[in-house]
């Protein structure tokens, strides 16, 4: 992994984020890591689940694409909960870094059982859609990471544009920082990065990769799944033509040799790989026919994590000739939330790794939007006082660099 680490934190005022950068910088220093950047989330991110958090995708991007090896947080509630914390600890060590917090180096504990599962579910996140470094049989490229010619580090160039709003000279000295030489030899100047960004794709918005649109169930099939599930294909048909709105047809897949004996199931879950790489491949499937919910798991722990792939597909689950609800109630429904976390989390940092992601809550029209808001709530509302919010709320300036001020906020009302 990179030597060089990632901070992240939520905007708290600068005295505060001052005392943060200051605890920040003594622990690289007894450790020789640098900093190679600080993302900061708006303070209202503060009360948001993890895989919402755009600037915190950017920083655990530095560390899969191999530019940072660890992630420093000031405190384990800018995360919001244990749970938000266990996921994000998870994915960071599924891909070998590590997570520095207030100066303390977080490590595993097999007794932690948030831990325990949200390693076991990234584990399956990590087996079904791995992280690619290398370009694959149909011709999809490799993720951005590994330099390969212009048309590579213009993807990454695009990225730092797009998603980390950096300047041109900004992005020169981060391509410089993390190894990646111009054709020529050279380290990029602000110039050449204008270069490089002409023609590169503009990637995706983050709320189509958190919530994927789906077809309609007239146009996909239900599939009988589990050790049984050729026995269950009559059965199934049968419910389908019963149904107002049938579904195009009926599919059986068995589940290969089933799941080996264990007294812990949780430690069996990367060997459920099936169903999940079938959803996340094909958006036909509309509905899973299985004859108990035992097919998806023995404990709640495995369901959990198998309902939150088919919730984010939008598929439905019959048990024997009835629909029944994943959406859990009461104690289960925590458990049921940090599951769809991990799975929404996985899916958008896996976005990340491939392609720009931008979010249109960061951009300077929501900005504008932001100041327009507050200027017209109370005509007193100072320049000041708009810019403050700004700064707080953690949109990036419309030079991209520096704060926001009274002169600048001004400036972006009436540019409207």
């Amino acid at each position: 992994m990179g030597s060089e680490m990632v901070a992240y934190g939520v905007r708290s005022g600068e005295v505060m984020e001052a005392a943060q950068e200051r605890v920040r910088r003594a622990w690289a220093k007894d450790h020789g890591k640098g900093l190679l950047l600080w993302r900061w989330e708006g303070s209202t991110m503060a009360s948001q689940r993890v895989e919402e958090r755009t600037r915190l995708h950017q920083a655990i991007f530095c560390i899969r694409a191999d530019f940072a090896g660890a992630l420093f947080l000031p405190s384990r509630e800018v995360l919001r909960d244990p749970w938000s914390f266990a996921l994000v600890c998870a994915e960071v060590w599924s891909v070998g870094g590590t997570v520095i917090v207030n100066g303390d180096l977080v490590e595993r504990d097999e007794a932690d059982s948030l831990q325990r599962l949200a390693g076991a579910w990234a584990a399956l996140g990590v087996q079904v859609d791995p992280r690619q470094a290398n370009p694959t049989d149909d011709d999809t490229p490799a993720d951005i990471g590994g330099y390969t010619g212009m048309w590579e580090t213009g993807r990454l160039a695009r990225k730092l544009r797009d998603d980390f709003e950096f300047t041109d000279q900004r992005i020169a000295d981060f391509l410089e920082a993390t190894d990646y030489p111009a054709p020529k030899g050279n380290w990029y100047s602000a110039s050449g990065v204008n270069t490089l960004l002409r023609g590169t794709d503009r990637g995706v918005e983050v709320q189509t990769v958190l919530t994927p649109g789906s077809l309609d169930d007239i146009y996909r099939a239900m599939v009988t799944f589990g050790q049984d599930a050729p026995s269950l294909l009559e059965e199934a048909k049968a419910f389908n033509a019963a149904l107002n709105q049938p579904y195009a047809g009926v599919l059986t897949m068995t589940e290969v040799g089933g799941l080996p004996a264990s007294m812990d199931p949780v430690a069996d879950l990367c060997e459920r790989p099936r169903l999940v790489t079938l959803l996340s491949v094909l958006s036909i499937i509309g509905a899973v026919y299985v004859s108990s919910e035992d097919s998806f798991g023995s404990t709640l722990e495995e369901r959990a994590i198998i309902y939150a792939y088919l919730r984010r597909a939008g598929v439905k689950v019959i048990v024997n000739g009835h629909r029944i609800e994943t959406e859990w109630q009461g104690e289960a429904a925590t458990l049921q939330s940090a599951a769809d976390s991990s799975v929404r989390l996985h899916a958008v940092l896996r976005a990340h790794d491939a392609n720009s992601v931008r979010d249109n809550r960061l951009s300077i029209d929501s900005a504008r939007a932001f100041a327009q808001t507050r200027r017209t709530e109370l005509d007193q509302v100072t320049f000041d006082l708009i810019a403050h919010g700004l700064n707080k709320e953690g949109f990036t300036t419309r030079r991209r660099v520096g704060r926001w001020y009274a002169s600048s906020a001004r400036d972006l009302i009436e540019s409207n």
